[in-house]
């Protein structure tokens, strides 16, 4: 099942939190449906409501069947290198589930990356005695320092291909958004390259100087 908010999460999942050797990500959202486990066990056969055997070997089976709740449900999973005797593994790892997406009734419930954030942020915290609100806190500030550092990584692009006073000018506020090109002080245009390989024509937002 496609869908373009959990791409975005498990893109920030494997981004922040990483992948194994072979490039399994540590952590992912996946949908319960379609999940299939190879598993050790006792299992008996039937030819339709005729009984022809029991044996013991290996069968794959749906991975959450068997949990009501869990059927048609987002899962939050992480990769774990630990035994499990049950499981026939191809290699080394296998995904346990961390977290199961649905309301107080049990119904469907669509996870989001502020969700998913917050809950690795508990699942990961080494203060565990912190509030609710100070996690909150936590991420907030967070993704505030993130904001910053692109911020200024713009800046620092304007400031390389033409010097410091653009820059200051957004910073102030004195000079406004304008994409694809910037009127400089002296009355010139710059056309920003959009295919250029360098960040500082590709990436920099483009802006118009207040003319007061």
């Amino acid at each position: 099942m496609k869908n373009r908010d959990i791409d975005r999460i498990n893109k920030w999942l494997r981004e922040t939190y990483g992948h194994d050797l072979i490039g399994r990500a540590h952590y992912r959202v996946i949908w319960s449906i379609g999940q299939l486990e190879k598993r050790k066990g006792t299992f008996q056969e039937y030819c339709g409501p005729i009984f022809l055997r029991e044996y013991y070997g290996v069968k794959e089976l749906p991975k959450y069947l068997y949990h009501p709740n869990w059927r048609e449900r987002w899962i939050l999973e992480r990769l774990d290198f630990a035994p499990n005797h049950e499981l026939a593994l191809d290699q080394a790892g296998h995904y346990e589930p961390l977290y199961v997406f649905y309301d107080a009734n049990g119904g469907y419930l669509r996870p989001t990356l502020r969700a998913i954030q917050f809950f690795m942020l508990h699942l990961l915290e080494r203060k565990p005695w912190k509030t609710d609100k100070e996690k909150w806190n936590d991420l907030n500030e967070q993704e505030k320092k993130q904001y910053d550092e692109e911020a200024e990584f713009y800046y620092g692009c304007l400031d390389d291909q033409f010097g410091g006073d653009l820059a200051s000018a957004i910073r102030s506020k004195e000079g406004v958004v304008n994409p694809g090109v910037i009127h400089l002080p002296d009355g010139n245009l710059h056309w920003f390259d959009r295919s250029s390989k360098n960040a500082s024509d590709s990436r920099v937002p483009t802006a118009v100087s207040d003319p007061s």
